[in-house]
């Protein structure tokens, strides 16, 4: 933010956005402790300086506000001027990761992008660049601030340009990861960018298009194809058949991070925590940074299913989408907000509030909704104090607590003690909860999590409140067996089909098999184990005890590491018996698609073990890319069907295949 150019267009808007925020120069004057004799006269904020008053920081709110109502205007103006001409297409914004997934960077990001407030206009929708995400831990962190911040389309996957970061893109490896992990998050398309190379171009096209559009695309310029072609055939394959089930279904995220815009606007600026407490704030404010990124690192250590909610811009009944809703709280809070997140209480939420409850309003007036519905009590900061132990009072949780502590006394209106520490030698009350309407109000008197030295927060945390105080059953319904932080697994169900899809990636940097148990209400959880060679992954589809759908990638060309892909849920099991790319999936009609690719041998071709009792086959034909069918001897083993297959790319006179159908 320090760093925006001015000109004319640019400060007359936010002049006018100022008008409209505030009504009238007298009333800026006061909120703002200026003596302006009307908006034309207000500059924007440069770079950040510390104030004397609290309402002197308010303009660099407000520069930040306005960053995105601008950046919406624009859109809205683009928009519409398709509009006008006819196009009925939705619009998608296509947005890069944060430039860091720490600090005031994340904070700009996501106060600006925030997708409520833009979703009128542009649907969500984001792109890559910003690292080998299979091998770069910030990378890692980029891609799931940006895939869970919202279910979209994966407008931009580098599937080519492999000048980027060489040489991991010279690979498809990469390519694969990070198009599989976006997936996992919840997106909605993919976008093979670019799926032709452009090596043809002239500079009537592109200046130095071969130089910027790079050459190792799925397809040459000649139209024959290179080796990432086969993995996007597959992928393809894939979501042709169950594309439409891993969008059919609202996904179950029992606990969010309230993520309040106006705090991510304030901490977007260079600041520095005094600042802010100079003036009278508890610290510098926190909403994505120290906040929600913390939130979903506490989250993935138990694989709790996690999403980010927007208390400023949506509604009761999207919150109320989760069972419980954390936030950090600071000084201010405008009121519509605070009147939205007691109506979430009373209809059944519950809400976890930490730090500090808000007392004012977006002008900092005095503004106590939350203060007197939900938390009716005093607090007072305990001096001296950034180490500590708590404990819940229903003796179900302790942790360690660094920062600032306040203790809470002066309990009115039903509420009660939640929580103590053990400062200096005596204890401390420092959590309150009270029961309103069909919810609960929850606060603690410290932040639980990181702090800006990097201490990580309480784990278990999240998990105690939402099963005990919110009724939340099972706060993941797959976690990997045994946990692992280089591990990551993710359910989307189709109920209408009964059906239950998973992916699984992992950062592990040697071959290993990898289990998950998918967890059921009205029975033991099922493990479903997965082979994988280094830093790859897998999709499985399963319909009450069978297999009915599986991608494993089990050559990574980047690392040079092979396995031979096998999947084993319960009695079934799907297997080649050399290392490849396995891809398999029953269509609605019954019938059945497989096809193997990068297979590691001599021949090209590999065993392949069915999920299908052989008497149920009835026939194997191999489809060629002329249209025309080859007939496959199979046979059994064990019971179940068997045959040899061979690579997508190795076919008859110059011919390649798409696969194999089976016919049951």
């Amino acid at each position: 933010m320090d760093k925006i150019h001015f000109d004319a267009p640019a400060v007359a808007r936010y002049r006018s956005f100022l008008a409209g925020r505030y009504g009238s120069i007298e009333h800026y004057n006061r909120c703002c402790h200026a003596a302006f004799g009307s908006f034309e006269e207000v500059p924007p904020p440069r770079q950040w300086a510390s104030r004397e008053h609290a309402g002197e920081l308010l303009p660099w709110i407000d520069w930040a506000e306005f960053g995105r109502h601008f950046y919406r205007e624009i859109a809205g103006t683009c928009v519409q001027y398709l509009r006008d001409a006819g196009v009925t297409l939705p619009m998608v914004m296509n947005i890069n990761p944060p430039p860091s997934p720490h600090g005031a960077g994340l904070e700009t990001v996501m106060g600006r992008y925030t997708i409520p407030f833009l979703n009128p206009v542009l649907a969500y929708g984001y792109t890559n660049w910003c690292g080998v995400v299979s091998h770069n831990e910030d990378a890692w962190l980029k891609y799931k601030i940006v895939g869970k911040s919202a279910r979209g389309i994966n407008m931009e996957e580098n599937w080519g340009f492999d000048s980027y970061d060489p040489p991991y893109y010279w690979s498809v490896q990469p390519s694969f990861f990070q198009s599989l992990a976006y997936m996992l998050w919840g997106a909605t398309g993919l976008n093979i960018y670019l799926g032709v190379s452009c090596d043809c171009w002239t500079d009537y096209l592109a200046v130095d298009a071969g130089g910027v559009y790079m050459h190792n695309h799925p397809i040459a310029e000649d139209g024959s194809y290179r080796d990432a072609f086969w993995t996007c055939h597959q992928l393809g394959a894939l979501m042709r058949r169950v594309g439409n089930d891993l969008v059919s279904d609202e996904l179950p995220v029992p606990v969010a991070w309230g993520l309040y815009s106006p705090y991510a606007h304030a901490a977007s600026w260079d600041s520095a925590p005094q600042d802010w407490t100079r003036v009278g704030f508890p610290g510098r404010p926190h909403a994505a940074w120290c906040g929600w990124d913390s939130f979903m690192a506490l989250c993935d250590r138990n694989k709790t299913q996690n999403a980010v909610c927007y208390p400023g811009e949506e509604s009761v009944e999207q919150l109320l989408r989760h069972a419980a809703v954390f936030m950090d709280g600071n000084a201010w809070m405008d009121a519509a907000t605070q009147e939205r997140l007691v109506e979430f209480v009373r209809k059944g939420g519950v809400l976890v509030l930490t730090s500090y409850v808000p007392e004012l309003d977006e002008f900092f007036r005095p503004c106590t909704i939350l203060r007197d519905t939900l938390f009716p009590f005093e607090t007072e900061l305990v001096p001296d104090d950034t180490e500590f132990a708590y404990a819940l009072a229903d003796g179900g949780f302790k942790g360690a607590g660094r920062g600032a502590l306040r203790g809470v006394a002066g309990f009115r209106s039903d509420a009660l003690p939640f929580a103590s520490a053990h400062s200096h030698g005596r204890e401390v009350t420092c959590g309150a909860i009270k029961v309103e309407g069909k919810g609960k109000a929850i606060f603690l008197g410290f932040s639980p999590w990181q702090t800006e030295s990097g201490e990580w927060g309480s784990t278990g945390l999240i998990e105690h409140v939402a099963k005990k105080y919110a009724g939340v059953r099972t706060t993941a319904t797959v976690v990997p067996d045994p946990m692992d932080p280089l591990v990551e697994v993710a359910e989307f169900p189709c109920r209408a089909k009964g059906r239950r899809y998973f992916y699984l990636l992992t950062r592990r940097d040697k071959p290993s098999s990898h289990s998950f148990l998918a967890k059921e209400e009205t029975r033991s959880p099922a493990r479903v184990s997965v082979q994988l060679p280094s830093f790859s992954g897998a999709f499985v589809g399963l319909e009450s005890d069978r297999i009915v759908a599986a991608l494993v990638k089990g050559y990574n060309d980047l690392d040079k590491s092979a396995s031979a892909p096998r999947v084993v849920f319960e009695h079934e099991v799907l297997e080649a018996a050399d290392p490849c790319d396995l891809y398999c999936c029953r269509g609605d009609d019954g019938s059945w698609e497989l096809s193997v690719a990068n297979v590691q041998t001599p021949s090209r071709t590999t065993e392949v073990v069915l999920p299908l009792a052989a008497e149920t086959v009835k026939r194997i034909v191999r489809l060629l890319s002329d249209g025309t069918e080859e007939s496959v001897v199979f046979r059994a083993k064990n019971g179940r069907a068997l045959f040899i297959a061979e690579d997508m790319r190795q076919g008859p006179n110059g011919r390649w295949s798409p696969g194999y159908r089976i016919e049951t």
